[in-house]
């Protein structure tokens, strides 16, 4: 999905692969749809929360190295 290919590029993933993984967890699928569905600042305050989220997970991932 292009909102998914534009979130997983600007966290560095490649969005080939992220797609691949996300396409076999139905609860995920599932998720990106309903988001999908939403209101257009509905579904920035979510990425937004999302991006913020994935930040930080990737700052403690660097600081345990």
């Amino acid at each position: 999905s292009d909102l998914f290919s534009k979130r997983t590029n600007n966290i560095g993933v490649s969005s080939e692969t992220a797609d691949k993984d996300l396409l076999k967890d139905p609860a995920m699928l599932k998720r990106l749809d309903e988001i999908g569905k939403m209101e257009k600042e509905d579904k920035s305050h979510i990425l937004h929360v999302l991006d913020g989220f994935i930040k930080s997970v990737k700052l403690k991932n660097i600081a345990a190295m």
